[in-house]
């Protein structure tokens, strides 16, 4: 706060409350006072610029209700604090709202300081996911969600949702992209999806084993990420509790088997990491390349390939 009362934005928005005249306004009011009484406060206290914009904007607010005439040079200033991502305390407590939180909110869940910050993302994400069900809205939807993640890890000074929410904001996955990931087209049952699904998270852990560069564990982990998350924007836009019990359990409940290699922690995504994880490899030896190589071949075939390999 500043040492004179006098350009104490506080004290101009609660004695402007007070005024009606338009007297009190030319001459106790001039957008040049407040203006500077604005960015002084911001300077001199940049934690408490959220209250001093907010001051600010219920002031404009105000001169609005009682058909007061705007000088340019506030509403410029406002407009470029805008500019700049600020926000009010009213667009906070908006921007929870928009996420699902408070006692009315999908989340059922009151918004403080013991909510973790991955618990907000998710919310983010699946907000987003189900916008995608709306044609109509679902743009204007997506605007304000990423607003609303901004705000709260502004307000939360979060470095890592900051982080999640410049890197995801625009590449956040759509219908169109989901399905081209997994290579199919919207015609597809559910039974074509997991299969598809199934065969290309096969691809990706075997692939290691086919090339001389086998790919990182952390590589093959976000390929494999990459591929729920387009399954799940499907399940989300399709509605299908089949899809979405798949991914959450790894087990498809139509089939009488499960289906584990996907559903493992993404350490054992491997077969090297599963093989350090279980006892019952701790004995066996390490196949080579061309022991796999010649599972994947008939006997009489791989025997064919070695020896005209070994011509010169």
């Amino acid at each position: 706060m500043l040492g004179n009362p006098g350009v104490d934005i506080f004290v101009l928005h609660t004695r402007y409350r007070q005024c009606s005249s338009r007297w009190c306004v030319l001459t106790q009011f001039r957008a040049e006072l407040l203006n500077f009484a604005y960015l002084a406060q911001c300077r001199c206290d940049p934690a408490g610029t959220t209250d001093y914009f907010t001051a600010l904007v219920q002031i404009v607010q105000t001169m609005q209700l009682m058909n007061e005439d705007i000088p340019m040079d506030l509403q410029n200033l406002v407009l470029e604090e805008r500019t700049r991502n600020r926000f009010t305390r009213e667009d906070f407590l908006k921007a929870v709202s928009t996420l699902g939180f408070g006692h009315d909110g999908p989340l059922r869940v009151d918004f403080d300081e013991s909510v973790e910050e991955e618990f907000i993302v998710s919310a983010w994400r699946d907000g987003i996911r189900r916008s995608w069900k709306d044609e109509t809205n679902g743009p204007a939807t997506r605007r304000e969600l990423n607003d609303a993640l901004r705000v709260v890890a502004d307000v939360r000074g979060s470095v890592e949702m900051h982080q999640v929410w410049e890197r995801e904001k625009g590449s956040i996955m759509t219908v169109d992209t989901a399905y081209s990931t997994l290579g199919v087209s919207k015609e597809m049952d559910e039974n074509t999806l997991i299969t598809v699904f199934d065969m290309r998270v096969s691809e990706i852990q075997s692939r290691g084993f086919l090339t001389t560069h086998a790919p990182k564990v952390e590589e093959q982990t976000g390929q494999v990420d990459k591929l729920r998350e387009a399954l799940s924007v499907i399940a989300e836009v399709a509605q299908s509790q089949r899809l979405k019990v798949f991914l959450e359990t790894g087990r498809d409940r139509k089939l009488p088997f499960p289906q584990s290699h996907h559903v493992m922690p993404t350490e054992y995504h491997s077969w090297r990491c599963r093989r350090a994880h279980s006892p019952r490899y701790a004995e066996r030896p390490t196949p080579t390349r061309e022991h796999l190589l010649s599972q994947l071949f008939a006997p009489g075939l791989w025997t064919t390939l070695t020896r005209l390999s070994t011509i010169k």
